[in-house]
């Protein structure tokens, strides 16, 4: 199984334009193609980029939701402090293609 890292950039930019790159990015791994890879800090930053202003403008997502996205990406990712998930991933960020594993 693939492991992706995922850059805050692409899971909030899924919220923003659900017919975007980063949308698609996010459905494969809702269709198990790649275990993402996410960090508790990462988490955070998501939670909080989703409830700026400008941001809840464009998503119009209730606070229930936002709380939903984030929940499911805290139990369906695969986060191991202490150990090198980072080996053999491959890294993925807003707008660009996929890079070489790392």
């Amino acid at each position: 199984m693939i492991r992706a890292v995922l850059d805050t950039n692409v899971l909030v930019s899924a919220t923003i334009v659900p017919q975007g790159y980063a949308a698609r990015i996010v459905g494969l791994w809702d269709k198990r193609r790649f275990v993402p890879l996410l960090s508790p800090v990462l988490l955070e930053e998501v939670d909080e980029v989703l409830r700026y202003p400008r941001i809840c403008r464009r998503h119009g997502w209730s606070e229930e939701k936002i709380q939903r996205y984030a929940v499911l990406f805290r139990f369906y990712v695969s986060m191991r402090p202490g150990h090198n998930e980072l080996a053999n991933a491959v890294c993925i960020v807003s707008k660009r293609r996929p890079s070489a594993p790392i």
